[in-house]
């Protein structure tokens, strides 16, 4: 089972994302490094978190180097299972950090993260999820923190319910 929105955005973004790698290919970025430096302005623009501008700032350098070290990987053909782990790895703590830092209800806080810490658990099983990182960043950036949660609080339910219908799935064939 794929990612529709992952998949759908990967297709027609590959044209922007080839003319953006390509002065990075030429410099000689590793992509690792892209994905270290994704993680690095994510906890920065964590830290600023009350700081809007900054925030803005951080979040969307983290979000631009995100979406381009796996093309980059790919440009370079040095595509790796670390890299993959790494970019995972940043990309998750990065939205759990976000969940923790909204100034949303407690119980609102706990049941996010509990939905999004069950679907990571069931990633390990079906090798899919619904991922909310974005939205979290574009919801907080307007302000929109209880908003923001309870969207990804949709998506992570619609997640696990599509990684328990995998597993059933996969079970039965």
């Amino acid at each position: 089972m794929s990612n529709f929105l992952i998949d759908f955005s990967k297709r027609h973004a590959k044209t922007f994302l080839t003319f953006l790698v390509q002065p990075l290919v030429r410099i000689g970025i590793h992509p690792i490094v892209l994905t270290l430096l994704a993680l690095v302005c994510g906890l920065v623009a964590l830290y600023f978190f009350s700081n809007k501008a900054l925030f803005i700032f951080f979040g969307g350098i983290h979000l631009l180097f995100d979406m381009l070290d796996g093309s980059l990987a790919r440009a370079l053909h040095k595509t790796s299972p670390l890299g993959t782990f790494l970019d995972s790895l940043s990309d998750r703590l990065i939205e759990g950090l976000l969940l923790i830092l909204a100034p949303v209800t407690t119980a609102l806080t706990f049941f996010a993260f509990g939905l999004f810490f069950i679907q990571l658990i069931l990633f390990f099983f079906t090798k899919t999820m619904f991922y909310a990182r974005t939205l979290l960043f574009l919801f907080f950036v307007f302000g929109l923190f209880t908003p923001g949660v309870v969207v990804a609080l949709l998506f992570y339910s619609v997640g696990i319910i599509f990684q328990l219908f995998y597993l059933v799935r996969r079970r039965n064939i």
